[in-house]
């Protein structure tokens, strides 16, 4: 019994083993294709990898990496709903701040001013004394430097 206790443990191993080194590929492959600015091409790979791997260990990289290529193609909106899957799937990590500031910028760049002031008030109220709440102080007032209604 302890015998093909042992055996199944060691297949469970190698098949996570090889599980993550399959997810590792795909990542690169989407990560290359962005390098060399081919996005789509890059967000169709990364949306596969997402299918095949939803709790894979590159899956906060590839949520970063699709809000990117749609922040490049000027699709805000796209790239605030991968921003905001980090926001959620990962709320304790630093990437979860670093994603609201994109979040705020990106309200910015559409002229959604309210949305941005909101967003930039929460990463001071949560995170005071930081270098987020800093560079959220200095975006609200941009914000109210050029639209001072």
């Amino acid at each position: 019994m302890k015998l093909l206790f042992r055996i199944i443990c060691l297949t469970l191993i190698l098949f996570l083993q090889n599980l993550n080194a399959d997810s590792a590929k795909k990542y690169k492959i989407a990560y290359d294709l962005f390098k060399d600015e081919k996005y789509n091409s890059a967000k169709k790979e990364l949306k596969e990898y997402i299918q095949l791997y939803p709790e894979g260990e590159d899956l906060k990289n590839v949520f970063i990496l699709l809000a990117k290529i749609y922040s490049n193609q000027n699709d805000y909106n796209s790239a605030i709903i991968y921003l905001k899957k980090i926001t959620n799937r990962f709320p304790k990590d630093i990437i979860s701040i670093e994603s609201f500031l994109r979040i705020g910028e990106y309200y910015q760049k559409m002229g959604r001013y309210n949305d941005a002031l909101q967003i930039y008030d929460a990463i001071i109220a949560n995170n005071p004394d930081t270098e987020y709440s800093e560079e959220a102080e200095i975006q609200i007032e941009l914000i109210f430097e050029s639209y001072p209604e």
